[in-house]
């Protein structure tokens, strides 16, 4: 009796598997996820077309890229485009778990840009050594 029952248990598992639901419970539990990240700025699309993508990864997009402090809505201009300087927006972007889809986002072909994704994080007790 006690064969039937895991028998069947493991052919639910299977078919709710098959049907998605599993992917459904991962997405609802990194969703209540209270440590995820789902909140960002993103700057985007930053042309690569005709560069590879390692060298334009190295390049500097951004002046003073490492000193940025971005504010939804900002807008700043693209140094490294290579047709020219292009005024980008920093765009709020919530998420409802921690993973994202910059297809969803980007009205450009992904396989031909580079984006910045930026967050702040806050803490409610002093964290030694960050500023």
């Amino acid at each position: 009796m006690q064969k039937e029952a895991r028998a069947r248990r493991d052919a639910a598992i299977a078919a709710a598997r098959s049907d998605g639901a599993a992917v459904k419970v991962d997405q609802a539990r990194q969703a209540s996820d209270p440590g995820a990240i789902k909140q960002w700025l993103l700057l985007a699309p930053i042309r690569t077309e005709g560069r590879d993508s390692e060298t334009r990864l190295e390049e500097e997009q951004l002046m003073a890229e490492a000193r940025l402090r971005p504010h939804a809505n900002e807008r700043l201009r693209l140094v490294g485009n290579y047709d020219g300087s292009e005024d980008r927006v920093w765009i709020p972007v919530r998420q409802e778990d921690y993973r994202i889809d910059l297809r969803k986002i980007v009205d450009f072909p992904i396989d031909t840009s580079v984006a910045y994704l930026v967050t702040y994080l806050v803490s409610e007790t002093d964290r030694p050594g960050c500023s």
